[in-house]
């Protein structure tokens, strides 16, 4: 058999990590001196002229000609971006087609691999026996742990590692990043390529989501995707793990730096992702669980099952999520926008992936536009929180299970003939296995129409009116407005008369006393708070107008209208009146345009509303060296962020201790010492130092406030986000950098929708996005507290907004690729220690300054 091993590497470091650990590890017995003696065997490596002369000039690579037939093949770094890791697939491209004329088995060696006796044997002998491409599994390590250790006990001539050996270091050294992967993760980073789950004291299970082939017979595949087949899979083997990829410890740390789970919103908004990197070979491959462990332990089965199950069903709703992606897509591509629309309102607001199952060849019947539009009011009620059953069902009833049963169902599992006349006669589309129908009207079962078009009222209650009075929220909640309505018929005197007579309505119902009690009460803890705290004032004044806005949730213009003094207050002193005046405006027109949508407003009162405020705000210039401050206190915060993850891995595995997680604790304990106190007390008091000077720069406010919600500091927390999403962007400009202000923003309004502050959380949200539009998942939580509040025209939008992918990378320093050259020079100098404040005033100082208003 011909065989062509192909490597691409240039750049100083991976030079030489290829000819210390990968070369070496290639020349052990079962890898190149084994294929040499069975196959007729070439070796090609692509590289650049001065990497070329650094090859040739190694022992380790002389070796190696001594072995194999070796072709060094020199490319410009002009022919590629040599900043672009991904460079490496131009460079790809050419050894399949090499290999493809030559009618070769081609093997892409990776210049940062580590592989164990017999790999490379073991997958020709596959191929031999007739398979045409090899998958497997190469778990990353952390190369500033492994590395001396592998020197030490091997040397730099051979490196010859056994499968148990392999496990032992893969466990020793677990790399962070894949740490990071496993479901449960509170810092799942933006690409999951692996779905981990762990059998506690004995190791993990893995499914590869996305990976490339070990091993690739071009000429057996007409269509290569990502340099993975898209058909003839039954010829696809998956190998156990041989291999270790060796990465530096801070690799893509900026994709989990910060606490992000994968939740609902981002498991379907992942489906982009899915789209753009997931290959037909990558279905196939994720549906075999690799188990990266040899032993057994008693009474670890349950636990294997469970993992095994757990990763199934993940693997199901991720590949439901890019199915109906590429169906979304593909409507809104061919001019079906609202029924694309409502599609994404499905996903995320009825879980459609959870309540779908992904059958074969389905027939959807997709409603036009126009269909839509004629029943829009009927599906808009559908769309109101607490009917999202309903609402699925609806879409559910569009999708026949084809074949040969009888009668035909729907994807709800009921008959689907009440619902079809007759099949459409337009001609049918495809979408992967989705056959797709025009038709022009919106399928519903007339048995249900009354339960769905009509909401549920009280015994004896007459249902809302319709018409003009139908258009505010206040004219169906109160009778005795619908009173004076109908009996003046003045529509814009309407938004005037409500709130007066809803609120005396309301107030004089049964309850009320005890709502005036629960309000004094509520009075009396903030005073007592205010006097034993005088600092939080603030904090305790909102607490009390939430309490107050809860216990007087039954009266809508109180719920409103009772936060609003107050934090008129706060914004005059914190802010100043200008901006003041610039936030009440946004929300005195946006409560207009809900309470009266029809009527205009008058046009001065527009012109007062609308007239543009000129920008007194002097341009805020940071300095070099609280800049580099910044950047340490990022970098430390980093250095904790591995050993959270790494500590909660070793804890969960709990089969060996993780040798770089002694590294980063020895570290931090090293600085602890240099500094003379906590380190978390030291950076709190950087940021608080940094805020201080420079009360606008919104990159401070931002950490302090991660800071504070690290340590369940929340109101804290919360306060700072609403000073970083109104300061200023100072220091994160480069391409990758999301702006700190809109990660403020999407953190001020999550958590204040947790609180139940849909109203305010939309206007974070709202800010979030117009400062980046590229925050999708950002859009679904807007989305969702817009429905929440009763805006379903506007939640739809952005609930399509959100189901194109998000890709978060937190804006982090440049680190060097070895952690031990990280410099903590400007937060551990002696002046720089000896001028930190105490902890008691550190605390002190910090609640003095969060004046921040919403």
């Amino acid at each position: 058999m011909k065989i062509r091993l192909t490597t691409v590497t240039w750049g100083r470091d991976f030079v030489d990590l290829f000819l210390r650990l990968t070369i070496p590890s290639l020349l052990a017995e079962g890898n190149i001196p084994a294929i040499a003696d069975a196959h007729q065997v070439g070796y090609t490596i692509y590289t650049t002229a001065d990497d070329a002369q650094i090859l040739e000039r190694h022992r380790v690579f002389q070796n190696l000609r001594r072995q194999i037939d070796v072709t060094v093949s020199v490319f410009s770094p002009s022919e590629i971006d040599p900043h672009n890791h991904g460079s490496h697939g131009i460079l790809w491209r050419r050894a399949i087609e090499l290999a493809r004329r030559n009618e070769e088995v081609l093997f892409f060696i990776i210049p940062d691999l580590l592989y164990g006796q017999g790999s490379l044997m073991n997958w020709a002998t596959r191929m031999r026996d007739g398979a045409k491409a090899v998958f497997t599994l190469g778990p990353q390590v952390v190369l500033e742990t492994i590395l001396p250790e592998i020197e030490r006990r091997f040397g730099s001539e051979i490196i010859s590692i056994g499968r148990q050996e392999l496990l032992d270091l893969l466990y020793r050294h677990f790399h962070p990043l894949h740490a990071a992967m496993r479901r449960d993760s509170p810092r799942r980073p933006p690409h999951p390529e692996y779905d981990l789950r762990i059998v506690p004291g004995q190791g993990a299970i893995v499914r590869d989501i996305v990976s490339n082939p070990f091993c690739l017979d071009p000429s057996h595949f007409s269509e290569l995707r990502h340099y993975s087949p898209q058909h003839r899979l039954d010829r696809i083997v998956l190998e156990p793990c041989s291999t270790l990829s060796v990465e530096p410890l801070l690799k893509r740390l900026d994709g989990y730096f910060r606490a992000w789970p994968l939740d609902g919103i981002r498991l379907s908004n992942l489906a982009g992702w899915w789209h753009a990197f997931a290959t037909e070979s990558c279905v196939y491959e994720s549906q075999f669980p690799v188990e990266l462990y040899d032993r057994s332990i008693p009474g670890a089965e349950a636990e294997r099952r469970r993992c095994i199950a757990g990763g199934r069903f993940y693997r199901s709703q991720l590949i439901i999520a890019g199915r109906l992606f590429r169906l979304f897509d593909t409507l809104r591509g061919r001019g079906y926008a609202k029924a694309a629309m409502l599609l994404a309102v499905a996903i995320y607001a009825g879980r459609l992936r959870r309540r779908i199952v992904s059958r074969e060849n389905p027939i959807i019947l997709v409603p036009t536009d126009a269909a839509i539009e004629r029943d829009w009011e009927r599906i808009r009620e559908l769309l109101v929180p607490g009917r999202e059953r309903e609402f699925v069902d609806l879409i559910r009833d569009h999708v026949l299970i084809s074949g040969s049963r009888a009668p035909l169902l729907t994807a709800r599992g009921l008959p689907a003939e009440p619902l079809l006349g007759a099949l459409p006669a337009q001609q049918p589309f495809n979408v992967e296995a989705f056959t797709i129908y025009s038709i022009h009207r919106v399928l519903w079962r007339e048995a249900e129409i009354v339960h769905s078009a009509q909401p549920a009222t009280a015994a004896g209650t007459a249902p809302p009116p319709t018409g003009v009075f139908a258009m505010t929220t206040w004219a169906q909640q109160s009778r005795t407005h619908r009173l004076i309505y109908h009996a003046v018929q003045i529509p814009f005197i309407e938004p005037l008369v409500a709130p007066v007579f809803l609120t005396y309505d309301n107030l004089n119902r049964k309850g009320a006393l005890k709502l005036r009690l629960r309000a004094w009460v509520e009075i009396l803890y903030f005073v007592v708070a205010t006097l034993r705290h005088p600092s939080n004032w603030r904090s305790n004044a909102l607490r009390v107008m939430t309490a107050l806005s809860q216990s007087l949730g039954a009266i809508p213009i109180v719920r409103r209208f009772a936060r609003l003094p107050g934090l008129f207050v706060i914004s005059l002193v914190t802010d100043g009146p200008r901006m003041t005046w610039k936030r009440s405006r946004t929300k005195i027109a946006r409560w207009y345009s809900r309470v009266a949508p029809g009527f205009p407003l008058p046009s001065l009162a527009a012109k007062i509303l609308y007239s543009k405020i000129p920008e007194e705000r002097s341009s805020l210039y940071i300095g070099a060296e609280d800049a580099a401050v910044l950047a340490e206190v990022r970098s430390v915060r980093a250095l904790q962020a591995v050993g959270q993850v790494l500590g909660e891995f070793q804890a969960v595995v709990a089969t060996s201790r993780s040798v770089p997680l002694a590294m980063v604790d020895r570290r931090l304990g090293d600085l602890e010492k240099s500094i003379g106190r906590p380190v978390a007390e030291a950076l709190e008091a950087e940021l608080v130092g940094l805020t201080k000077k420079y009360p606008r720069w919104a990159e401070a406010w931002l950490d302090l406030a991660f800071l504070y919600q690290d340590t369940d500091r929340n109101d804290l927390a919360l306060d700072c986000f609403a000073r970083a999403m109104h300061g200023d962007r100072c220091t994160d400009f480069s391409d990758r950098c999301i702006s700190p202000q809109a990660i403020a923003a999407a953190n001020h309004g999550r958590a204040l929708s947790n609180q139940g502050l849909l109203r305010d959380a939309c206007d974070s949200f709202s800010l979030c996005l117009k400062l980046d539009p590229a925050q999708k998942a950002v859009a679904v939580e807007y989305a969702d507290a817009l429905r929440g509040s009763g805006e379903l025209e506007f939640a739809t939008h952005y609930y399509l907004e959100g189901m194109y992918y998000q890709e978060t990378r937190w804006n982090l320093p440049a680190f060097p690729r070895d952690v031990s050259l990280l410099s903590f020079a400007h937060i551990a100098g002696p002046k720089r220690a000896g001028a930190l404040s105490h902890p008691r005033s550190v605390g002190r100082s910090t609640s003095a300054l969060q004046t921040a208003g919403r």
